[in-house]
């Protein structure tokens, strides 16, 4: 729609403050995934913080620009335009894009058209930040209910045996099954032979 080379999508890491790159378009930017920006630096942090869209169209000699970005893509930023993704006051991350195609410079009407944009990609950008915590929610109460399961069974299993070495096996199976480990053993320490010996194991090649 800007017409121009690369777009960017970066998020607020809540923890650190910092900005990340989500989302990058443009071959030049393939290696800037991932790649994190301090808290308040360049002009995605300064529109982070501030929580206004940014134009620049001489970046090259503007002092705010963070230029370890073009010293690790090995690109040139020429120009760009930067919109905070607001949600309910809070600033989420920052969309932007960097270096215009056939002009020489963004104008006021650009950065009018990103910021109404930037609005739809924060809503976007929320609603998969809301299914990534349900996810991770309800992975770590599946785990939780697991290791509970886990633990009620090797009780079990505990008043059920007789001898240790059915103890043993019998707990590493149960482990083996409930928690989807692949290989358990139990080694005990022989005081005569000074060496650890294997009493059972679970998911090992018997002829390895």
């Amino acid at each position: 729609v800007l017409r121009a080379k690369n777009a960017s999508l970066f998020q607020v890491d809540e923890e650190t403050g910092e900005l990340y790159f989500d989302i990058v378009t443009g071959k030049e930017g393939e290696n800037l995934k991932g790649f994190r920006i301090p808290p308040g630096q360049g002009i995605v942090g300064l529109c982070a913080r501030e929580k206004r869209s940014i134009l620049v169209n001489d970046a090259p000699n503007d002092p705010r620009i963070y230029r370890a970005v073009d010293d690790y893509s090995q690109n040139i930023t020429r120009n760009l335009v930067a919109a905070p993704l607001m949600v309910n006051d809070k600033c989420i991350g920052v969309l932007e894009v960097i270096n215009t195609i056939d002009r020489s410079y963004f104008n006021e009407s650009d950065m009018e058209l990103f910021e109404s944009l930037s609005d739809s990609v924060a809503i976007a950008v929320q609603r998969r930040m809301l299914l990534d915590d349900v996810e991770k929610k309800s992975e770590e109460l599946e785990r939780r209910l697991r290791e509970s399961s886990t633990l009620h069974a090797v009780t079990r299993v505990l008043v059920e045996v007789g001898s240790a070495d059915d103890l043993f096996l019998r707990v590493l199976e149960t482990i083996h099954s409930n928690m989807h480990i692949k290989r358990l053993s139990v080694m005990l320490f022989n005081a005569d032979r000074d060496e650890l010996e294997v009493k059972a194991a679970v998911g090992f090649d018997p002829h390895s």
